[in-house]
């Protein structure tokens, strides 16, 4: 098959166990048609975007040293702010962030 032979959607559905099951019929070698399957992905990974402070530095409101978020200057500081929030729990995250208790960090 070269890529330009029709193609049909097959479709799909879910078994019991929360599994894409999906249905075709084999055709013979003269009939040059492809089928596409369309399936859930394995992995689902949620990026949160939070307009206007990606880049700000926040700090937890009356404290000095308490860094809400920093955002990274060089590969190194990346790479220690993907540690110290891979050891963080969501709810710890959400906790740190929160609008309520950080401020923009003038310094």
């Amino acid at each position: 098959m070269s890529g330009s032979e029709p193609m049909r959607l097959v479709g799909t559905s879910w078994d019991e166990d929360g599994n894409d099951v999906a249905q075709s019929v084999l055709t013979g070698e003269n009939m040059k048609v492809r089928a596409l399957c369309l399936t859930t992905p394995e992995v689902v990974v949620p990026i949160l975007f939070v307009p206007g402070i990606m880049g700000t530095r926040l700090k937890v409101i009356g404290r000095d040293k308490g860094a809400a978020w920093f955002p990274p200057d060089s590969t190194w500081d990346a790479i220690v702010l993907l540690l110290k929030h891979l050891i963080r729990t969501s709810a710890d995250r959400q906790r740190l962030l929160n609008p309520d208790l950080t401020e923009v960090d003038e310094d």
